[in-house]
């Protein structure tokens, strides 16, 4: 991907009102991980919908067919238990 079109004119995410959750986006091109961090918490018990638009494009300028869409729905309370990490010679592990 080319990591200039993936922004947050193009990875979107909006409540079930059709409000912009306003946020920042990050591309991890090495393994092609693309993460919107909002800049406050998002609503408990809420459904939103991301969007990767057309706009997002590969590095030989070719764009999405058409935008991709998902929804996720938030658990009903915060999450406030710190991750445990467990690591050995092999592997690393994030714990909850």
């Amino acid at each position: 991907m080319n990591p200039l079109t993936v922004t947050s004119l193009t990875f979107t995410v909006v409540n079930a009102a059709d409000s912009v959750v306003i946020g920042s986006v990050e591309l991890d091109d090495t393994n092609r991980i693309a993460t919107f961090t909002p800049t406050s918490n998002l609503t408990s018990n809420t459904t939103y919908t991301a969007t990767l638009t057309t706009g997002v494009k590969d590095l030989a300028a070719n764009a999405l067919g058409s935008d991709y869409v998902w929804t996720f729905t938030t658990g009903a309370t915060a999450d406030a238990t710190a991750p445990l990490v467990s690591s050995d010679d092999l592997t690393c592990r994030i714990l909850k």
